[in-house]
């Protein structure tokens, strides 16, 4: 058994098939953090899609206030381009359209639905002595909230079953 299967056997053995799903990697909004992604083209793509500040939008679009329980409301929202952005105070600054209008991603719940990757290995200088250095393996898995893009990276010491699901206990254990 590789240690690829063997992950796989672990992951069935501990979850249920109806919680995993195969998404295309055109279709996977996780996909888009480890591309480069202009501004101007991530209304075609999945980064955004969804519910989430859908009232707010839908507000802003018709000119009305947004509403009063809205997390948004201290960021005083624009839309611009198609897409909520920051508002306020730095309409006045120094700065160019990038800075003062910042995209608003949502960020409610974080790591809810989680796409990951493991990459690697790269060699690492793990002991440095007078006569020589020694060099290990270390892979990285990569775990990336499919709601916010945020990322979360743990490094493991072998491509095992075990480091993974060490890795995978400890995301587990913060997140």
């Amino acid at each position: 058994m590789t240690p690829v299967d063997s992950i796989i056997a672990q992951i069935r053995k501990s979850t249920k098939p109806d919680q995993w799903h195969f998404v295309t990697t055109d279709q996977n909004p996780a996909d888009h953090r480890t591309r480069a992604i202009l501004e101007t083209q991530l209304q075609q793509t999945t980064w955004l899609s969804g519910p989430r500040f859908s009232q707010e939008f839908e507000s802003l679009k018709k000119g009305t206030d947004i509403p009063s329980r809205s997390p948004l409301g201290k960021l005083d929202p624009i839309i611009d381009g198609g897409l909520l952005k920051v508002g306020g105070r730095l309409q006045a600054g120094d700065l160019s359209d990038v800075e003062k209008n910042l995209v608003i991603i949502p960020v409610d719940p974080p790591f809810t639905r989680v796409g990951l990757d493991v990459f690697g290995p790269w060699n690492v200088e793990s002991l440095r002595t007078r006569a020589n250095n020694t060099d290990c393996k270390r892979w990285v898995v990569l775990f990336t909230c499919l709601s916010t893009r945020a990322v979360h990276i743990e490094v493991i010491q072998a491509m095992s079953t075990s480091s993974f699901i060490n890795a995978l206990r400890h995301f587990l254990s913060i997140r």
